[in-house]
């Protein structure tokens, strides 16, 4: 079987990157490697966790913390042949994951990419699905989202290596592991949808988790794409997985709030709800208008609101909500 890289990024989760590391090494082979790339984490020593000491793994301690995204990044490029596996430090390994990427890759050296099936509930794969370029790609998403989750993800470094420069030029979009892969398969490169698990995947703890405004960079993969066609389906897979116009306005009016009206999420907020709302009639662009009005002029969006409210309802809103019992607020 072949031998397989994998590689960690890491910041501040020593205890979950020790159960990792316990959970990876006796599955792995002599010839396998474990890259651990910790992102300058304060006070980390790598005492504290014994097994690093094997021959199969390879610690990198940045001298600084370079960002979530240019780690991963870092990751992707820490080999230059052969299969990688990206593995996120917080999601559990299943007994038997190193086996069954082992088992698929010896079968599946034309592809550049293999997205295995996320341990969700809510998710289904019965049986693996081959795509031969973008198009057919996206076409299938058979849960194209899940491949946002870097632990359901294995390339083939033979065939992405030439493609890694837009892992850099893209670390802002939030995905940069998926960059080398569009570009492959935009040139007839093809991937492995599989209905294999790697890993238990957990919701966020939604009060340690990022804002979501970050989020919507995803929606640039697109500018990767060089076929109209393609970049609009693309756009359509993704935004089936962001959070709503409305969430994401409060959002932006809340990290003005935080930085002190801090104007250039404006702009920001202009292309996201451009983006959700380009391809889907005129309503939705009627309500891109509103809400980015309601974020540049957020006084007289109110006001204007309520004015509509009692016209329509011959009543203040400021009663109507009076009469709201207090539990409704909470």
């Amino acid at each position: 079987m072949n031998n397989i890289t994998i590689a960690i990024p890491t910041y501040g989760r020593i205890d979950s990157l020790r159960r990792r590391v316990q959970e990876l090494l006796p599955q792995m082979d002599g010839g396998d490697r474990l890259y651990i790339f910790d992102n300058a984490t304060e006070g980390f020593d790598p005492r504290l966790i014994p097994e690093l000491q094997d021959s199969r793994v390879v610690l990198t301690i940045n001298h600084v913390n370079v960002g979530g995204n240019a780690n991963i990044t870092k990751c992707i490029s820490c080999v230059s042949s052969g299969w990688l596996w990206l593995l996120s430090d917080d999601d559990s390994v299943k007994d038997g994951a190193v086996k069954s990427i082992k088992e698929i890759v010896s079968t599946r050296s034309e592809c550049c990419f293999i997205s295995f099936c996320p341990d969700s509930k809510g998710f289904v794969r019965e049986k693996s699905l081959l795509a031969t370029g973008l198009a057919e790609f996206l076409q299938l998403n058979d849960g194209f989202q899940w491949t946002l989750l870097m632990s359901n993800c294995v390339f083939n470094l033979d065939k992405i290596a030439t493609y890694l420069k837009s892992s850099y030029t893209s670390i802002w979009m939030n995905c940069p592991h998926l960059a080398p892969v569009i570009n492959c398969l935009q040139d007839g490169g093809r991937a492995l949808y599989s209905e294999k698990s790697l890993v238990v995947w957990r919701p966020p703890n939604l009060k340690k988790s990022w804002s979501i405004v970050p989020v919507y960079n995803l929606l640039q993969l697109c500018s990767l794409v060089s076929d109209p066609a393609d970049a609009k389906s693309l756009r359509k897979v993704i935004s089936k997985g962001l959070p709503s116009k409305f969430r994401f306005t409060l959002e932006v009016c809340a990290s003005q709030a935080r930085h002190g009206k801090d104007w250039r999420a404006l702009p920001y907020a202009a292309t996201v709800l451009w983006g959700l709302s380009r391809d889907k009639g005129i309503l939705n662009k009627l309500m891109f208008l509103c809400l980015f009005a309601s974020l540049v002029f957020p006084r007289f969006s109110m006001m204007l609101f309520e004015i509509l409210y009692f016209l329509a309802k011959r009543r203040r809103l400021g009663d109507t909500l009076q009469d709201r019992p207090f539990k409704l607020y909470l």
